[in-house]
């Protein structure tokens, strides 16, 4: 149902602003890493690939799953926070669309890297997806970091009740 989808979501941008907190980022946002205990409440998983944030923003380049990848994890070493922010856009994506943001990313890695770094993004199909989630998603998946929200403004909207998926 879209109100456990959404409670689902909103935990994930809790867990992710608690790491920042922390200072740690992800790098590996997806919905392979969040696991469902028995009354369906999302656990953050697989910290393989997350890093200390430090103050000259220096990670290893082009890390993370390539469908969730930020335009700026695939170009640089030099990302933040916000590298999250946009995996967790495709995240939400996948979760509203119920199918993978980009078809055959594992097998044409460079394809779909491509597209990322040219600001495509995958189209909303059906009308599933309320405008609110559709604004969110789309400023989280920005080509700008910058332009990207942090992960208390994204709970903060989550709280206010501001977005959420139908049902």
């Amino acid at each position: 149902y879209g109100t456990h989808l959404t409670i689902i979501c909103m935990c994930i941008a809790h867990a992710i602003r608690h790491i920042h907190r922390c200072g740690v980022i992800h790098r590996d946002i997806k919905a392979a890493n969040v696991l469902l205990d028995k009354e369906g409440m999302p656990y953050l998983m697989d910290f393989g690939v997350s890093r200390l944030l430090t103050p000259e923003n220096r990670y290893t380049q082009y890390i993370g799953t390539v469908s969730h990848m930020a335009p700026e994890v695939i170009r640089s070493n030099d990302y933040g926070t916000k590298a999250d922010v946009f995996s967790y856009a495709i995240l939400l994506y996948e979760v509203g669309e119920k199918r993978h943001a980009y078809h055959n990313a594992s097998k044409e890695p460079k394809i779909v890297t491509k597209k990322i770094l040219r600001g495509e993004r995958p189209f909303f199909s059906s009308e599933t997806v309320p405008m609110a989630m559709k604004m969110l998603i789309t400023q989280c998946w920005s080509p700008n970091p910058q332009d990207r929200p942090s992960f208390e403004e994204i709970f903060d909207t989550f709280c206010q009740g501001k977005t959420y998926f139908k049902g």
